[in-house]
């Protein structure tokens, strides 16, 4: 391809340029030519990187409300395992405040310390140790945890025990039923 001579650069030159949806001619010197090409290059570059900023902010707004999201969702969970910590906590010491009295009771009355059978794997394993108290209104027992043994070590397994098949109702029902001793006045 050869240079353009001089009246081949001045020579005009026909444009069709689209702007806006619009068709536009134009007759104009090279020098103009390429100058117009320039600016509507220069516009769409402009539009396009318009455009692209539009969606980069909306994606980084999209992004910082996922953040949000998470952030929220990560406090919910922390908070919720906290609450299971202090209801966790509040049980234990519930059965705990339980297995002393249940342990005062098995000091008063026969008593003795047995095992849920192994078979049955409705109770979890470290709950299969039982206190059997025997009242003089009917059986009473309670599952306690192996970590609250020590509460019970002045208990020994009986030979032959033998659930009398009570319900928790009944069991407490047994317990309300206890008479009062009879107080010996004291002067």
């Amino acid at each position: 391809m050869s240079r353009p001579t001089p009246e081949e650069r001045l020579a005009p030159v026909e444009l069709h340029l689209t702007t806006d949806g619009e068709r536009w001619r134009e007759v104009v010197h090279r020098k103009d030519a390429l100058r117009l090409m320039q600016e509507h290059a220069d516009a769409e570059v402009e539009a396009a990187t318009a455009d692209l900023s539009q969606e980069c902010d909306h994606h980084r707004e999209r992004a910082q409300v996922n953040v949000d999201l998470r952030e929220k969702a990560e406090r919910e969970r922390d908070e919720a395992r906290a609450e299971v910590e202090r209801l966790s906590r509040s049980r234990d010491e519930a059965y705990t405040e339980r297995n002393e009295l249940v342990a005062a009771l098995s000091k008063v009355f026969p008593a003795s310390l047995e095992h849920h059978n192994a078979g049955d794997t409705s109770w979890d394993p470290e709950w299969r140790t039982i206190i059997a108290i025997d009242l003089p209104t009917g059986q009473a027992t309670w599952h306690i945890h192996d970590r609250e043994r020590g509460m019970f070590a002045h208990l020994l397994p009986r030979v032959g025990y033998a659930w009398d098949g009570h319900t928790t109702a009944e069991k407490y029902a047994r317990l309300a039923a206890l008479a009062p001793e009879a107080k010996e006045e004291t002067p």
